[in-house]
């Protein structure tokens, strides 16, 4: 019913009807239109020092328009408020892989031909109403004072051997585990939780201040943190080093557009021009987030392992019902 109600609001305030491309308006006009309209602004979750290069790199050459880093704002509730009301919102928006249907679903975003624009196919989504830009990437991060290279585990079933046992942390959001869902199924990856259980791992929720804690000699190994957070410690001089895994548990992050926008040329331009060779430039900012594709660190060091993918609708109807069956299938006291 609430969800019925949200979308009868938004036929009202924004107009649900017809999909909008860029169809055969030349990518040069609306490039030109773009730089009438002289600001993008474009929220994401990337740090300044990130951000950066990217920026930088387009205005160098699109120097007509300013490009404005925005803060992600808060919750998705908060910023379907603020659609539903009308309010201002920015030109580009990140969406987060685990939230990102419910948008689509609500018909809140425009549709583009992102191959107008030479995005790479590999980013364009759900029907070009999304292009990736980055990655949230798991990875096993070890001490490197504690553990070497050489010894640590290379694959999820290594992990199971007895010589780990009360060796490693786990992270309780278990968002790793919900992205293998697309290489392996639900009921795999709950069996496989219930034999890591068993291997009496310590229980750790953030994945930043775990890496931190790790670095100071507190945890020796971690089985599924992001890379970016054991990444930025390693760049402080912290002795970590990490593997990738056989398949490795990844969430693209996308960006999308809005509907009723102040600058949606310069929206456009912008988002295509991430799509399509600003992403790689991340690799100057932060390498850790960098979408596995184009010669990009993460393209070299996934090299030859299997991606798993935050699952669809179709695949996990109920996550919350996940999450849950895993924090059981782990033995994390509640």
């Amino acid at each position: 019913m609430i969800k019925r109600m949200i979308q009868l609001g938004l036929s009202m305030v924004i107009g649900l009807a017809g999909s909008v491309y860029a169809g055969p308006q030349e990518v040069a006009e609306i490039v030109k239109a773009a730089e009438k309209e002289g600001t993008v602004t474009w929220e994401c979750g990337l740090r300044d020092y990130e951000a950066k290069p990217l920026i930088d790199a387009f205005q160098q050459k699109y120097p007509k328009i300013k490009v404005i880093l925005e803060k992600e704002s808060g919750s998705k509730e908060k910023l379907l408020r603020e659609v539903l009301a009308g309010a201002e919102v920015k030109d580009v928006t990140q969406f987060d892989p685990d939230v990102e249907n419910e948008f689509l679903e609500l018909g809140v975003l425009e549709q583009v031909n992102w191959g107008d624009f030479n995005v790479l196919p590999q980013l364009r989504f759900h029907k070009d109403f999304m292009v990736a830009t980055h990655l949230h990437s798991h990875v096993f991060a070890f001490n490197t004072k504690m553990l070497k290279k050489e010894e640590a585990p290379k694959t999820w079933e290594d992990l199971l051997a007895p010589k780990w046992a009360g060796k490693f942390t786990v992270d309780t959001s278990c968002n790793a585990y919900l992205r293998l869902v697309d290489a392996w199924g639900d009921k795999k990856v709950i069996d496989y939780l219930k034999k890591l259980g068993k291997q009496k791992p310590t229980f750790v929720r953030g994945h930043s201040e775990t890496m931190a804690l790790m670095a100071a000699g507190q945890y020796m190994m971690s089985v599924d943190t992001l890379l970016a957070s054991a990444y930025t410690v390693f760049l402080k001089k912290g002795p970590l080093d990490w593997v990738a895994p056989d398949t490795i548990p990844a969430g693209m992050v996308k960006c999308g557009i809005l509907k009723k926008i102040k600058h949606p040329n310069a929206a456009k331009v912008f988002l295509g021009w991430l799509g399509s060779e600003g992403f790689k430039l991340l690799d100057k900012g932060n390498p850790a987030r960098t979408v596995p594709f184009g010669g990009t660190y993460t393209a070299k060091l996934f090299e030859g392992r299997k991606m798993s993918w935050t699952p669809s609708q179709e695949q996990l109807p109920d996550r919350q019902a996940f999450f849950t069956n895993a924090l059981d299938a782990l033995g994390v006291p509640r």
